[in-house]
C-alpha cells in the first residue's frame, strides 16, 4: 500500500469476522505517506476454529483526504521482510507469555488459591491447638473452683439446718418443761385446798 501525503487510511476488521469472535490487533489509522504492507494479529475468541485462507479479505480500509502539514515530510516506507520482522518483534516484546494461555493461567490461579487456603488452614489449626491447650490447662482449675463453691454452699446449708434443728429442740424442751411445771403447780394447789383430804377419806 502506498498513500499520498494528503491521504489517511483507516483499517477495520470486517463485520462478518467480528460476529464469529475474531479480534484484530494493531489496526487503525494508516499514516499519510505510508508505503509498505499492513498486517494484523488475529485472536480467536469464538467457539469454533477459524481458518485463515490465503488471499481471503479480512480488513476494510477507508481513505480520507486531509490537508498536508508542513511538518509531514517524513517517509513511512517499509519493505515486506522488514515489516514482518518488526511486527514479530513487537508482538513478542509487548504481549505477555501467558496471553490467552488459559490452561497455564488456570493452573497458576488454582495453585495460588490452594496456597492461600493452606496458609489459612494452618493458621486456624494453630489457633485451635492453642484454644485446646488453654482449655486443658484451665478446665481442671475451673472445675475445682466450682466444686469448692458448691461444697462451701452445701456446708453452709448443712450448718444452717443443724442450727435450726437445735433451736427447735431447745424450744420444744423448754415448752415441755414449762408445761410440766404448770401441771405440778396445779397438783400442789389442788392438794392444798381445804377439806379436800377429808372428803376423800370418807369414801368406803
Amino acid at each position: 500500500m502506498k498513500l499520498l501525503k494528503n491521504i489517511t487510511g483507516h483499517a477495520l476488521l470486517k463485520n462478518e469476522l467480528c460476529r464469529k469472535g475474531i479480534l484484530a490487533l494493531n489496526i487503525g489509522v494508516i499514516d499519510p505517506g505510508f508505503e509498505g504492507p499492513i498486517s494484523s494479529t488475529l485472536i480467536n475468541f469464538g467457539r469454533a476454529n477459524f481458518i485463515v485462507k490465503p488471499g481471503a479479505p479480512f480488513l476494510r480500509i477507508s481513505f480520507h483526504r486531509c490537508p498536508v502539514s508542513p511538518k509531514a515530510d517524513k517517509s513511512w516506507k517499509y519493505d515486506r521482510e522488514q515489516y514482518i520482522s518488526r511486527v514479530k518483534d513487537e508482538v513478542g516484546a509487548y504481549l505477555a507469555p501467558t496471553f490467552l494461555n488459559i490452561e497455564a493461567t488456570a493452573e497458576r490461579a488454582a495453585e495460588r488459591a490452594f496456597t492461600s487456603f493452606k496458609e489459612r488452614l494452618l493458621l486456624w489449626a494453630t489457633v485451635a491447638a492453642v484454644v485446646v491447650a488453654l482449655l486443658a490447662i484451665f478446665a481442671p482449675l475451673g472445675a475445682s473452683l466450682v466444686d469448692k463453691c458448691i461444697g462451701g454452699r452445701d456446708q453452709r446449708e448443712l450448718q444452717l439446718e443443724q442450727t435450726l434443728e437445735k433451736k427447735l429442740e431447745d424450744r420444744h424442751e423448754a415448752r415441755l418443761k414449762e408445761i410440766s411445771q404448770q401441771i405440778e403447780q396445779l397438783q400442789r394447789n389442788k392438794a392444798e385446798r381445804p377439806g379436800h383430804g377429808n372428803a376423800s377419806a370418807g369414801k368406803p
